[in-house]
């Protein structure tokens, strides 16, 4: 299905449930919504002349991540910063479903000129990571940080370096490619090895707070978005991912940011901090495949070359 179809098809459910979503009368439009985090779920902005709504779906199959978003969004947005969600949409001639929000006006956080919101998302950050009453709500079980490198990575890894593989983008060599595949077996293997992997965490973490993921109003109101990784998880990994324009574009060590912490964490951020980059390196080269029945695959596609060349330089520079 392409993004015009999916596109009338919310707007058709839209139009047929105006009242629930406070639409009121006159034309409703449906726009897609660029997310340089990846296509594997879709999001639109909603206008009309009553309001503005911000929709995120995804298909039958992968639709656990938002409806666990959805049964916790009533703290997300009271005590973490959340957008507020609305309701639950199915969009069943398309056999989509997601979130409706309202729609929250801003831009992406610049960690440049706004340095300062950083002592607020480590806080956040921090004060999430020992929220026990929500680890007892989204209900997974205590996981070893090793299983959380597993679970962050391995998949990742493979299934990226499949994709790119199977219709390799033209900047990636063939020695490239085995250079990219060679290095993600030695991370994965060195996760398993590691000391600083074998302790137990029942600590929630976002999984992707990346400097994306924040929206900063006009007015100096902030949100952090894209709650649908939420689970227990490593604290290292959420830490690391925050810290990541510090670390490698205003050339900070993370301590500067985040305070001291004990060696095993210090140890798990640095090794976060090395998967992450190589993350940075793979992952755009699948997106740059996937992007191609979107209305932005040449806006895509120039922009992640730049990333995928960048971050392997950085990442064979620094290990």
């Amino acid at each position: 299905m392409t993004g015009a179809d999916l596109c009338h098809h919310v707007q058709r459910q839209l139009e047929a449930q105006r009242t629930r979503w406070g639409l009121g009368g006159g034309e409703i439009v449906v726009e897609p919504v660029l997310n340089w985090g990846g296509f594997m779920k879709s999001s639109f902005h909603v206008t009309n002349r009553a309001r503005a709504l911000h929709v995120k779906l995804a298909m039958a199959h992968d639709q656990a991540e938002l409806r666990r978003w959805l049964a916790v969004h009533d703290v997300l947005t009271a005590e973490y910063r959340a957008p507020r969600a609305l309701g639950w949409i199915d969009i069943p001639d398309a056999g989509y479903g997601g979130i409706v929000f309202e729609h929250l006006e801003g831009e992406h956080w610049d960690v440049r000129q706004r340095p300062a919101l950083m002592n607020e998302l480590v806080a956040l950050l921090d004060r999430l990571h020992a929220d026990r009453k929500m680890a007892e709500r989204i209900g997974d079980p205590p996981r070893t940080y090793r299983q959380c490198w597993e679970m962050r990575y391995r998949e990742q890894f493979e299934e990226d370096l499949r994709t790119v593989r199977a219709d390799r983008p033209p900047v990636v060599s063939e020695w490239s490619l085995a250079w990219m595949e060679a290095e993600s077996r030695k991370l994965l293997a060195l996760g398993r090895e590691h000391p600083a992997l074998e302790g137990r965490t029942l600590s929630p973490c976002h999984w992707d707070l990346w400097a994306n993921n924040v929206l900063v109003g006009a007015d100096g109101a902030w949100w952090v978005l894209d709650w649908d990784g939420l689970a227990v998880g490593d604290e290292a990994e959420d830490l690391a991912t925050l810290v990541w324009v510090n670390v490698f574009e205003l050339n900070q060590d993370w301590r500067e940011v985040l305070g001291e912490r004990d060696a095993a964490m210090s140890a798990r951020i640095d090794l976060h901090l090395r998967a992450i980059m190589l993350d940075w390196t793979i992952d755009v080269l699948a997106d740059w495949v996937d992007c191609a029945a979107t209305p932005w695959a040449d806006q895509v596609r120039v922009r992640n070359e730049a990333m995928h060349l960048k971050h392997m330089e950085w990442y064979q520079r620094r290990w």
